[in-house]
């Protein structure tokens, strides 16, 4: 027997929408996957209220136009045209959705991204790790295959993963090759250190696919496991937390923190034996030694990625490959307890690490 099913997404009304606020018996439901949320927003402003009335949503169609039977689609369309990456139109007759009669169309995003991701070679592989990178390179291909159209900027992430994946099992091959005796393992914390990198990035980077890329046109054929976003996902709340993380860590990338550390090693030492700097502060502050007074070796390096997703179980959360968003920031982010300040302090959990194994491992650099 098979049971009536209902998927729901909860939107939110932009403009004068009233709150009794019903379909209209005819017209159109316009989804728009935008390249720019605010582009697209600023346009329908113009005619919010004129046959038009505009909802935002979690999901990668983050804007909903509501047209009612005098408004033209083509039109609409064409206005947007250069703000869209595609729009799913949904007749409306007696107030309820014609499904037969759905409208998907798609833009090209020329220009914005343009990386090739080719497999990463895994016959030469340990089975364990074999299975790993062929599961990474069917999830990359699924990530980017709709990253490259509906979110472009993702694409330093995707090369950050397909370079760290690619080191990792060169690392693994060339391990393998040299210690074929498993009882002359000469150092097996490095290689199974390698491998459970690989079995860290494949599930976050399924997370991620999920959250960000589980819902594209069209819509009636895509699914999200999450109920109360079951319809539209949580795609746009996803790329929102990526950007965030993504301009911190170009901030600190900028800053070269690494590369001074390299410069302090030249420098006179420390002087310890004045005391008490653990109570007169401005002593490191003054000395010759502090990270600002040197000039980075070289150019800015490029900045070390995260894959970023939301987590009911983890919270906030960060470890080598990853950082965690609590799931309640999707509705809650506004609020004192979930608020987004807190994705700042996960990620100086990775740029503290990275200082301090420059500091402590003599300058040996760990991903």
């Amino acid at each position: 027997m098979a049971y009536p099913s209902a998927r729901v997404s909860p939107i939110y009304p932009i403009g004068d929408v009233a709150e009794d606020f019903q379909l209209p018996s005819s017209g159109h439901l316009v989804f728009l996957f935008s390249r720019s949320v605010r582009g697209v927003l600023n346009r329908l402003e113009r005619r919010d209220g004129h046959g038009v009335r505009v909802f935002a949503s979690h999901g990668l169609a983050s804007v909903i136009a509501v047209l009612d039977a005098d408004a033209d689609v083509d039109t609409l369309l064409q206005e947007l045209e250069d703000q869209l990456c595609a729009a799913e139109v949904w007749p409306l007759q007696e107030g309820t959705v014609v499904e037969r009669n759905t409208i998907v169309r798609h833009w090209q995003n020329d220009g914005i991204a343009t990386t090739e991701i080719e497999d990463i070679a895994a016959t030469n592989l340990p089975y364990e790790v074999r299975t790993e990178v062929e599961q990474f390179n069917l999830n990359l291909k699924y990530f980017w295959a709709r990253a490259e159209q509906f979110a472009p900027e993702y694409e330093d992430l995707a090369i950050w993963l397909h370079e760290a994946v690619s080191d990792a099992a060169k690392a693994v091959a060339s391990y393998a090759q040299a210690h074929t005796d498993p009882a002359s393992l000469a150092d097996p914390q490095q290689h199974y250190g390698r491998v459970s990198l690989l079995v860290e990035i494949n599930a976050c980077l399924t997370m991620l696919n999920s959250q960000a890329m589980g819902v594209t046109p069209p819509l009636t054929e895509a699914t999200y496991p999450i109920g109360e976003y079951s319809l539209l996902g949580i795609g746009s709340a996803t790329r929102a937390v990526w950007r965030i993380y993504r301009h911190m860590s170009d901030v600190f990338a900028d800053a070269q923190h690494l590369d001074r550390l390299h410069a302090m090693r030249d420098g006179a030492p420390f002087d310890s034996g004045v005391r008490p700097y653990r109570f007169q502060m401005s002593a490191w502050a003054d000395s010759p030694l502090s990270i600002e007074s040197q000039d980075p070796v070289g150019p800015a390096t490029a900045p070390r990625r995260h894959i970023v997703y939301f987590s009911s179980r983890w919270g906030f959360h960060q470890t080598v490959q990853s950082v965690s968003v609590s799931w309640q920031c999707i509705n809650g982010n506004a609020a004192l307890d979930w608020n987004l300040l807190t994705l700042s302090h996960e990620f100086l959990h990775a740029h503290l690490r990275e200082l301090l194994d420059e500091l402590l491992l003599v300058g040996t650099r760990r991903s």
